[in-house]
């Protein structure tokens, strides 16, 4: 599990304030959880995950959610792992959100910026926009896709960059919107946080750091001597390390044991063994903590991932169902998903940014059905005049070889 997304996790998982629908609060930070874990998992199969934020791709599906509508809707809930209740979750989001926020000291910061961009003039229903304002604190604004995407790129960007202290740049990329895009809901994600008990510059020292294929490299290594919430058994070591200014923010650090690789921890973890894990983790020792000076940055397309993990009506033009949004013809659907997340820990603390943008664009009029040929397995060819006999005829059974 990624440092980024065990930050996240751990402050999801941390007690619930009072607020209205506590019970429904704590069931959207589980099913939460619960797609972290998934999200994670796809963007690590597809080789791209070194860090991610679960948690800004939750709500910026959260939402598109919004305006989502039958099948449609039903295959993004599941996916997001939520009750029935929408319109309790919607006012969960808001509780949980303003709960992230709340400043508790100067020594830690988080930042969650949610913005609707569309396309000027097109008709979007109040009643949409009212509830993005109202639940994630989302205000809308207009942009030209159509006659200038190159500016409108630019001006979603700097938004973004803006809300994460300049630390997630260029998240829309120049051939992820066009003259068919729409809108644009995007979440930004900024976290800065000092340790509860900071590292000293002086004990830095390289040290070994063995890789997953066994062979090591010399990095900057941190050291602290002092007592950790601490959890061990035969297969996996954790440890928190807290931050200052704001109660039960960590980071959660897991280490396989004995012959496991992180890799089959990774895959075997489950949100109720995360959980029984964090519970566990509360015993005080005093530890010799050595960790890495480390910084992280990706950025990945999620449209492939999340078609695996079961939206895929959303991405579907013959499909999607976004009449929530707008009763505008022929509709909108998914065209991207795309995320952005960058991490750096240092003796003082940790800063982290991310952003996600869901791209919404007007489906093609009169799309007809897409019926797939793929002639990838062996096949026979002929080469004919239309009426008239066959010229040249073959089977080809493997184009890599030449003959």
């Amino acid at each position: 599990m990624n440092v980024l997304t065990m930050s996240l996790l751990a402050i999801l998982t941390a007690s619930p304030t009072p607020g209205p629908d506590p019970a429904l609060t704590a069931s959207l930070s589980q099913a939460m959880d619960r797609f972290a874990l998934d999200i994670y998992r796809e963007a690590q199969n597809a080789g791209q995950g070194t860090c991610i934020s679960p948690l800004s791709i939750h709500v910026a599906l959260l939402l598109t959610l919004e305006g989502a509508q039958g099948e449609t809707a039903a295959e993004m809930a599941r996916v997001l792992h939520l009750p029935a209740d929408r319109e309790g979750i919607a006012a969960a989001a808001r509780t949980l959100l303003e709960r992230l926020t709340r400043r508790h000291g100067d020594g830690a910061q988080l930042r969650i910026v949610n913005e609707l961009w569309r396309q000027d003039g097109y008709p979007v229903h109040q009643s949409y926009l009212d509830r993005l304002k109202r639940y994630y604190g989302a205000s809308g604004q207009e942009l030209d896709f159509s006659g200038d995407t190159e500016v409108a790129r630019q001006t979603i960007n700097s938004a973004i960059a803006t809300a994460t202290n300049d630390r997630i740049k260029n998240l829309i990329q120049p051939d992820d919107l066009d003259a068919m895009t729409r809108l644009v809901l995007t979440n930004a994600i900024w976290l800065k946080a000092d340790w509860a008990e900071p590292f000293e510059d002086y004990l830095t020292k390289p040290s070994l750091f063995t890789r997953s294929d066994d062979t090591g490299v010399k990095v900057p290594m941190m050291n602290q001597f002092g007592y950790f919430s601490h959890y061990v058994d035969d297969e996996v070591e954790m440890i928190e390390i807290p931050y200052a200014g704001k109660p039960g923010l960590v980071m959660q650090i897991v280490m396989p044991r004995g012959a496991r690789s992180l890799t089959e921890v990774e895959r075997d973890l489950t949100p109720k063994m995360w959980e029984a894990w964090s519970r566990i983790c509360s015993k005080q020792n005093y530890i010799h903590l050595r960790l890495p000076k480390f910084e992280l940055k990706a950025r990945f397309a999620l449209g492939d991932a999340l078609r695996k993990l079961g939206i895929k009506a959303a991405f579907n033009q013959s499909t999607a169902d976004f009449s929530g949004i707008t009763d505008s013809e022929p509709g909108l659907y998914i065209s991207k998903v795309v995320h952005q997340a960058w991490i750096r820990v240092e003796e003082s603390g940790t800063e982290a940014g991310a952003a996600t943008a869901v791209v919404l664009a007007e489906k093609s009029a009169d799309s007809p059905a897409v019926i797939p040929f793929h002639a990838d397995r062996p096949f026979l060819f002929a080469i004919r005049e239309k009426g008239g006999p066959v010229l040249f005829m073959g089977r080809m059974m493997d184009p890599s070889v030449r003959r």
